[in-house]
Formats: structure tokens, sequence, C-alpha cells
């Protein structure tokens, strides 16, 4: 038997350090039952070990930051405030620390498209850096790449924002150099990039057509900064054949699995080597919210207020299988988070937003159909959304931070750990309009920074660091 250290990687084959020998690796349809080495369980494996990797790596730097904090311990004035205020032990520890985060997030840029288009849905890529951004235009909507490190405010460019005499765009916007990917009919809801390098794109519909697009995304190693282009090879569009809106998407961590939400239930699409497999399972509710909580789990949001756990392995039967409530929230769901294996944050309407443990989430009165809310684990006081749909929100669970637009033109941000509302700079900027999108950012530059804020609002995104 060859030695760990000498073993040789064969195509199509593991090594199992258990049983020391190597197994085929088999795709899921031609596998026996309870095989260990399906094409799906080695992806999910390998993934497991690079986030543990991360993790780690992630945690020695939390390390160096939390020793830096003792500083703050060891403050009398600190200590004086914690006996004062009741506070003390480890909870109390990461909200000190998730606080002095939120308090250093200062606004550092705001940039813009050259031709002033509004600005809607975008997603910061971490492989490349770059921002994919949706364009909203009289003539049409445009999906840009916009790239950080090109920006035109060298002294050999004077370019500057076209607004036609608009008033809300920020005076300082950098113009960034601007690469467009595809042009849309509808507005463009939703942008996602997965694991595989896939991105998924969804356009609402309309008087045209509703559209989902996927596209193949540049590597790190394979974009090149001076002729940028992300996206490359094939485009592949599903457009329904019926009067539909698609309103949201969201994308698998673990493969390239991807679900759309729709006025009329959601599509799972799997990615198979070169191909997509498209599967619609029909719902009675519009879903606003998607998010995967597992390899083959996914959570649904809608307007009817249920949030629905579905299996995509199990087809549907009829139309109505696999949907029965797992949390009635008090209005319509417009995102979802996953916090853990158990717990999910809940945006919605009606100011409510809200922590649900999705073991028990039902009401106490099944006879009711349900009718009651359920009984969340804890609730955010203070959230202002009475009726939109269209708000910014996103979750960092590393830093315990809450960001959701309000309609009132600005961002709370509230802390996971004590449910309190955040004082930020963040929080005092008045937007030029309502903030659409929200998303806490990284990069795969090498350097484990702390997460970037983003936020689009009118003509412009503006991106808050420490």
């Amino acid at each position: 038997m060859a030695q760990a250290s000498g073993r040789r990687d064969i195509p199509g084959f593991i090594f199992d350090e258990t049983k020391g020998r190597y197994f085929p690796v088999l795709p899921r349809h031609a596998a026996p039952i309870n095989y260990s080495f399906t094409e799906d369980a080695v992806k999910r494996k390998e993934l497991k070990e690079k986030q543990k990797k991360e993790e780690d790596e992630r945690a020695a730097s939390v390390s160096l930051v939390s020793q830096r904090s003792e500083r703050y311990w060891n403050n009398l004035a600190l200590g004086n405030l914690m006996l004062e205020s009741g506070w003390g032990g480890e909870t109390d520890h990461r909200e000190i620390f998730t606080r002095q985060f939120a308090s250093s997030l200062e606004l550092k840029q705001t940039f813009a498209v050259k031709n002033g288009s509004m600005i809607g849905q975008f997603h910061k890529d971490f492989e490349t850096g770059l921002t994919v951004a949706a364009g909203r235009e009289p003539h049409g909507n445009t999906l840009w790449a916009l790239s950080h490190g090109s920006d035109k405010n060298s002294e050999d460019s004077n370019d500057s924002v076209d607004t036609g005499g608009r008033g809300d765009v920020e005076m300082n916007s950098v113009v960034m150099e601007s690469d467009s990917i595809y042009l849309s009919t509808s507005e463009i809801t939703s942008i996602n990039i997965g694991i595989t390098r896939t991105m998924i794109s969804t356009s609402m519909g309309g008087e045209d057509c509703a559209a989902i697009t996927l596209s193949r995304v540049a590597t790190k190693e394979a974009y090149m900064a001076d002729s940028p282009s992300l996206v490359f090879g094939c485009q592949v569009v599903f457009c329904p054949n019926d009067d539909r809106t698609v309103w949201t998407s969201a994308v698998s961590k673990v493969d390239g699995t991807a679900a759309v939400g729709t006025s009329i239930g959601i599509h799972i699409i799997k990615e198979a080597e070169s191909l997509w497999d498209d599967t619609s399972l029909g719902i009675p509710s519009d879903v606003y919210a998607l998010e995967f909580l597992g390899p083959d789990l996914l959570a649904c949001g809608c307007r009817d207020k249920g949030l629905r756990l579905i299996d995509t392995r199990i087809p549907a039967i009829h139309g109505n299988s696999n949907l029965s409530f797992t949390v009635r929230h008090p209005s319509a769901i417009a995102h979802i988070k996953q916090l853990n294996e158990h717990e999910v944050v809940v945006c919605g309407l009606e100011n409510s937003l809200c922590i649900y443990d999705i073991r028990w989430g039902h009401p106490a009165s099944p006879s009711k159909g349900f009718s009651e809310p359920s009984v969340p684990v804890r609730e955010f006081k203070g959230h202002r959304n009475a009726s939109r749909f269209d708000l910014g929100f996103d979750v960092d669970v590393e830093y315990g931070l809450v960001a959701a637009a309000t309609d009132d033109c600005h961002i709370q941000l509230f802390s996971l750990y004590t449910n309190r509302m955040i004082r930020s700079p963040v929080s005092q900027k008045l937007f030029p309009s309502i903030v659409n999108c929200v998303r806490f950012a990284r990069t795969n530059d090498g350097k484990d920074r702390a997460p970037s804020l983003l936020a689009s609002a009118g003509h412009s995104i503006s991106e808050f660091s420490r």
C-alpha cells in the first residue's frame, strides 16, 4: 500500500484515509445506494475543507483583533461603564467588539457608472473585486461590471458622471471603468455569483418577458486587469412562456445549484458539467426571498407571510407537495438570511425584523391553520419599513451585524447579540433616495480584511469601511 506522503492523484478516483484505498468518483445517478464518493459528495467534502481552512485563518486574525481590544477591557473608564450598565461575560465582549467595528465604518468612496444610470441591485465579486451592478435607464436596463482598481480619478482623465441635471448623484462620486455585460428589457431584480463561478441574474418582466440569465464568470487568475472582461463563455437565458414576474434568486453555498423566486413559485436550476437543468415548483404565493440553508434545503419567504422549507431533491406532486409552513411571519417576507444551522433572520413589511428557530417555528394552534404569527426567538425593535419590498438587507454573522435599509432613506445597524440598534456613521447618513441593495463584502486580495458595507441609492454606490 502506498504511503500517504507518496500517494498519487488518480483522475476519477479519491483516496479514503480510513480504508486505505482508492474509490471511483461516480455521478449520483450511477452510484450505489449510500455510496460515499459521488461527485456531489466529493465537492462538498472539498468545500468543507476549504471553508475550514478559511475559518481557521479568520480565527487567527480575529484572535489578533481580540488581543488589541484587550486594552479596552483594562481601561478603567470602560470597566466602570460595564459595572454601571450591568454588562459582563462573553456576549458582552462580542457586543463591544461589534459596536467598535460598526462605529469605525466610515464613508470611504461613492462611485457611479459613467453614463449616470440609476443603480439598483449589485454584487461585489469576492475573487476579482469587481462590482456587478444593474443600471436602470429609460431605454433599457444594463448589467455593468465596475472595476474598483480602474477609477478615472487620475490626472490624465477628467471624466465625470453625466447627471442629466438630477440631484440624487453624490457630488464626490468616482466614475468607475464600466464593462457592459448585457442589456435587459425589464428591471434587473437580483444578481448573485456562486462558488462555481456562475453568475445568475434575473429580470422582472412586465410588458416584456421575464428572464433568468446564467453566465460564466472569470476566476481571479483568468481575469486580466489591463483589459477587464468579467464574463466569458456562454450565457444561457431562460424565458418563462407565461406572464410570471421574477422577484429574486439565490445560490447554493456548496455547489452550482441556484433558485429563482417568481410570482407563481420557484425554479431550481442545477449545474451539471456544461449544462443546466431547470425544475419548476408551484407555490400559491409570490416568492420574494430565498436562502439556501444546506446543500438541498431551501428557505422561501412569501407574500402570504409564510416561510417554507423545501427539499430540492423531492419533486412536486400535483404542484403542492413539500410546501408546509415552517414559520408564519407577522407580515409579507422580503428577506431571509441564515445565522447558523437552526436560526434565520427574517425581514418583512410592517416594521418586522425577527430571528426564528426553524426547528419549532409553528404557532401553538395548528387547528387555526397557522393564522397566528410564530413566536420569534428574538425581535429587533425599531426597524422602519412599513410597506416596501425593494429595500436592501444583509447580515454579517462573523462581525455580528445586521444592516437593514429603511423607508426614509437610511440604513439601520443592529447587533446580533443583543438586538440593540447601533449608532454609526452608516446609520447617520441620509441617502439621496431609498437604498435598493445593501451588501457586506470582502475581497480575495490575500489579506484578511474586515468586511466593507456597500449600499446603492439613486445613481451611485456608497462604500463604508474602516
